[in-house]
């Protein structure tokens, strides 16, 4: 969808009730100010003069507020490098890759899980003591859909699947901050959380990405996710 497509279809992508981070990234879209903030190309590892805009689309958001999930719509951008000719797509604050919940939701229910002992899937997707439901629409005016235990089960497998994101982030705190210990502190998952070897491991990187990921914030004032992720292609 290129950007007069976009213009025409302002209409159906405007969020009357949407978090204005999440609006103001959909308006800055549509007018084409959003920009790409990215330096280096994620495919080719070069740095051109620029980034050419190649189109966008369509994109569903989900984010919790108050224990209901709302549903929002916004737009991601792909870019062509001129070097190497491949496009990737510029993701905003809120968006992760394959992910259809936004990333703050991600990120503190993974935390949640790994950091306490005792929690178990079903009892991190809850907010207090109720489930987390889906808000009623004219589609689905009450089908009782809820945030399912599993969601979270594969949130949690994807962080621990990122491990050249894992290694270039310790990388770059190392060379910021040598006396940094955060890729010497191993995380400890209690062994009631993992059945096998491989998700006692997965859960463990998934942790320490989550921690490495607050050291990365602390430093450089932003978050590993989405742009870092997306130079080390989300592996």
């Amino acid at each position: 969808m290129n950007g007069p497509t976009a213009h025409k279809n302002t209409e159906a992508i405007m969020i009357t009730s949407a978090p204005d981070e999440v609006q103001m990234h959909t308006d800055a879209v549509l007018d084409g100010s959003d920009g790409c903030t990215f330096k280096e190309c994620p495919q080719c590892h070069k740095q051109p003069e620029g980034f050419s805009r190649h189109d966008c689309r369509k994109r569903t958001v989900l984010r919790v507020v108050e224990g209901v999930v709302y549903k929002l719509f916004t737009l991601l951008t792909r870019w062509l490098c001129p070097l190497c000719n491949h496009t990737f797509t510029m993701y905003p604050r809120f968006v992760l890759r394959h992910k259809r919940y936004v990333a703050d939701t991600v990120l503190e229910k993974s935390a949640t899980y790994v950091q306490d002992h005792i929690a178990t899937y079903r009892s991190t997707i809850k907010e207090g003591s109720l489930p987390i439901a889906y808000d009623a629409t004219p589609e689905s005016p009450d089908d009782g859909r809820q945030l399912a235990p599993s969601t979270l089960h594969r949130w949690l497998t994807t962080l621990g699947g990122l491990h050249e994101t894992l290694r270039n982030a310790f990388a770059v705190i190392n060379a910021a901050c040598s006396a940094t210990n955060v890729f010497r502190a191993v995380p400890v998952i209690a062994p009631w959380k993992y059945r096998s070897e491989q998700r006692r491991l997965r859960l463990r990187t998934a942790a320490t990405l989550l921690r490495t990921g607050r050291e990365y914030q602390a430093i450089f004032g932003v978050s590993i996710f989405p742009h870092f992720a997306t130079t080390w292609g989300w592996i």
